[in-house]
């Protein structure tokens, strides 16, 4: 039989808030259509606006009203016209919220099959067409499999980076070609994975994504969370003369660790929320900052960023070893300010504060 549970639907970007991740939790109107399709529809966006469909396996989205209007990866939906749909990579924009597919394919399929049982449940067995599931329609709530489950739970939150990687692969590409940029660029993201992975698991990782050339981590507490931050960016220091050695990129490695309330999924591949965003963005503005009061002085040195959150659970005989970096407004919070802070982790390391 079906399991309880909700649908669940990313909305990445809004009018108001963008690049905030948010989850949108709503009872979706499930069935099949009279040719045996099955359907998801989503009254989170407006009752009977569009609706995504499953058909042989291949997914499509059918806008059901011209207004607001419909984007597929940025190609207008006209009304009542099926547009293809990428699973997991399609973005559907609908007004001025754009809608992110996160395993819908997996859902349908999944919903096929539990349409598919409680019809054979629910009909004699001299009653079923010999050709499959029986086409019905019937409506459906709380359905989502175990591992796409999301709570939220107050974590602290590392985002590191490669700075610059970009400008760097280019200028190997005009000296050398750009498979050989390629083979460099791709070393030393792995250097820089490992040297994480090394630390991380010593200190209660929870969560941990690899967009790139980039790691977002979740900790069960700062101290782990900065640890990790630390040892990270001490280890690359004493790395950078081998890597020139052999001819390849430095690492300049830019960080920053807040701590707040983190939405993630119970099987730990996906997490999501204000926080990520809000860390992003004073890590980037933060460094905008240093550039411009530190000639020259970054990105040489790898730094380490902290908002107000994290920078309140610091021990005390860690908070002299700060510096504050400057206040900064977010698009999308209003005329909030946020106070960031800089971590002096050479310090830090050379006095062995760091567990």
């Amino acid at each position: 039989m079906t399991p309880k549970g909700q649908y669940a639907l990313m909305v990445v970007t809004g009018p108001d808030q963008p690049h905030m991740f948010m989850l949108t939790q709503f009872p979706a109107r499930i069935g099949r259509s009279e040719n045996d399709q099955v359907r998801l529809s989503d009254p989170a966006v407006s009752p009977a606006h569009c609706e995504i469909l499953s058909i042989d396996g291949v997914l499509w989205l059918t806008a059901l009203n011209p207004d607001p209007p419909v984007r597929v990866d940025g190609t207008p939906v006209k009304q009542g016209t099926p547009a293809r749909l990428t699973a997991n990579r399609s973005k559907i924009m609908v007004g001025g919220t754009v809608l992110a597919l996160r395993d819908i394919s997996a859902l349908l399929g999944k919903m096929e099959t539990d349409l598919y049982e409680e019809g054979q449940q629910a009909a004699p067995a001299d009653t079923v067409k010999a050709s499959g599931p029986p086409a019905h329609d019937q409506s459906l709530s709380d359905l989502v499999p175990p591992t796409m489950m999301f709570k939220s739970e107050t974590q602290a939150l590392m985002m590191a980076d490669v700075c610059d990687s970009t400008g760097q692969a280019y200028s190997v590409s005009k000296a050398q070609g750009s498979d050989q940029a390629n083979k460099q660029m791709g070393k030393a993201f792995q250097a820089f994975y490992n040297l994480f992975d090394r630390h991380a698991q010593a200190h209660h990782v929870l969560h941990v994504l690899k967009p790139g050339d980039a790691v977002f981590a979740t900790f069960k507490s700062p101290e782990d969370c900065l640890a990790v931050c630390c040892k990270i960016l001490s280890d690359l220091e004493q790395l950078r003369p081998k890597l020139q050695e052999k001819g390849l990129m430095p690492l300049n490695v830019r960080v920053a660790a807040h701590y707040a309330p983190v939405l993630h999924s119970s099987d730990q591949s996906q997490f999501f929320g204000l926080p990520i965003h809000l860390t992003n963005r004073l890590q980037s503005l933060a460094s905008e900052q240093v550039v411009g009061t530190l000639t020259g002085d970054f990105p040489k040195i790898n730094r380490i960023f902290l908002t107000a959150e994290i920078y309140k659970t610091l021990p005390a005989a860690w908070v002299p070893l700060t510096w504050r970096v400057g206040s900064f407004t977010v698009a999308g919070f209003a005329e909030e300010v946020f106070p960031v802070y800089g971590l002096k982790w050479q310090e830090l390391i050379q006095r062995k504060l760091v567990g």
